[in-house]
C-alpha cells in the first residue's frame, strides 16, 4: 500500500483551475531493510507550488504536512494540528502542518 502511495504522489501535477500554475506533491519516505525483505514507511507530504519565480528573489509556498500520533504542543509550537478522516475504512489520521515561503533554487 505504501508503494502505491510513494507512486501515485510522486507522479501527481494537479491542476486546480486552467487559469492557476502546476502543483506538484512529495511524499516524506524512508526506507529500511527488516529481515529479508525492504519496506518503506510514509511520515507526510510536502507541498510546493506554483513554482514558477520570475526573478531570483521570487518566493514560492510551500506546505510539510507530517503524520504524527498525537498533537506536542512543546514539538510544534507554529504548525497547525488537524486530522483526516477515512470513511470508507473508518479510520483517523492524525496530521500537523505547516506553510513556509522558500526561495526557488534553480
Amino acid at each position: 500500500m505504501i508503494e502505491k502511495w510513494v507512486t501515485t504522489c510522486s507522479k501527481l501535477e494537479s491542476k486546480l483551475h486552467g487559469d492557476r500554475k502546476n502543483i506538484a506533491l512529495v511524499p516524506i519516505i524512508t526506507r529500511k531493510k527488516l529481515r529479508t525483505e525492504y519496506y518503506a514507511q510514509i511520515w507526510g507530504l510536502v507541498g510546493i507550488g506554483p513554482h514558477h519565480p520570475k526573478m531570483d528573489s521570487d518566493r514560492v509556498p510551500l506546505l510539510i504536512m507530517e503524520f504524527v500520533v498525537e498533537d506536542n504542543p512543546k514539538k510544534y509550537q507554529k504548525w497547525t494540528y488537524f486530522s483526516l478522516h477515512d470513511r470508507v475504512n473508518k479510520r483517523e489520521f492524525k496530521c500537523v502542518g505547516r506553510v513556509y515561503s522558500v526561495h526557488y533554487m534553480f
